[in-house]
Parts: C-alpha cells; structure tokens; sequence
C-alpha cells in the first residue's frame, strides 16, 4: 500500500515541478515582452487555471509524503 502513496506524491510532485519549469521557462519571458494592459488581460485568466491545476496536485503530494516518512 505504501508504494501507492509514494506514486502518488512522486507523480504530483514531478506534474507540478513541470509546470513551474515551463512557466518559468517560456510563460514568464514571453509575457515580459507584453505591454501591461495586455500583461494583465492574459495574467487574470491564466492565474485562475493554474490555480484549479496547481491546488489538487499539491493536496495530493503533501499527505501521501507525509505517509511516505512514516
């Protein structure tokens, strides 16, 4: 059963390390070359699908590493 709950946090944590490599790497430049109005119309939108995607992954890391270490 323990190697479920490593699975799991591994395959979170490798899903949410992903995006922030991305976001970091392509997202971010390219919206620096943006105006700000334009900056803020693509930020508000993006801001709130990264949040339905980044919160389930870091629920389901957080439990399943602390169930890891027991």
């Amino acid at each position: 059963m323990i190697h479920v709950f490593e699975f799991i946090a591994t395959v979170s944590a490798a899903i949410f390390a992903g995006a922030a490599l991305y976001i970091n790497l392509v997202e971010h430049p390219a919206r620096m070359q943006l105006d700000t109005r334009s900056a803020v119309m693509e930020w508000a939108p993006s801001y709130k699908r990264a949040t339905r995607m980044q919160a389930p992954l870091a629920v389901l890391s957080y439990p399943n590493q602390g169930l890891q270490i027991c």
